[in-house]
């Protein structure tokens, strides 16, 4: 919220809590995680796939509101490639910044390898901060180029540190 305060902007919230699994089976997946059990498996082993979230309505909320395109804070490159079979354009993918810490760990890194989420290895080393470096909008309309490889995140260093 800080950043579209700080650069404008439009939220643009879908009621599909759990990667569109529903509240109560939200709960029952976060029951699942703490005997160890990660995101991704939790929601298998409640019959859902990993990602059931339906992205139609943006379309629709973009043409009430005359947006032609945006510039998209997101890690998740499926909601990328969803919105762009839409006919969203995306101008820029903006990183939802996040510092590791022993609570998040698990989670982070069942995103960044079983979901295929883009994480910047800043966001672990405590350098990334929203709305400065990676967070600002491109200047002139010019797209932000990002890598969308994978890459090696410290996650032995976070098990270390707590």
């Amino acid at each position: 919220m800080e950043y579209i305060q700080k650069y404008g902007g439009v939220v643009i919230y879908l009621q599909q809590e759990g990667r569109g699994i529903g509240l109560a089976n939200k709960i029952a997946a976060y029951a699942l995680q703490q005997t160890g059990v990660d995101t991704v498996d939790a929601n298998r082993m409640l019959g859902f796939g990993d990602d059931l979230r339906q992205y139609e309505p943006v379309q629709y909320i973009l043409q009430d509101l005359g947006i032609k395109s945006i510039h998209l804070m997101t890690n998740n490159p499926r909601k990328c490639q969803q919105l762009n079979k839409l006919g969203i354009q995306i101008e820029s993918r903006i990183p939802v910044l996040a510092k590791i810490n022993k609570y998040n760990s698990a989670y982070l890194k069942s995103k960044s390898e079983r979901m295929a989420h883009i994480i910047d290895r800043d966001t672990f080393s405590g350098n990334g901060r929203q709305g400065e470096k990676q967070g600002t909008p491109p200047q002139h309309g010019t797209p932000r180029r990002r890598a969308t490889a994978g890459i090696q995140l410290p996650w032995e260093e976070v098990k270390e540190h707590h």
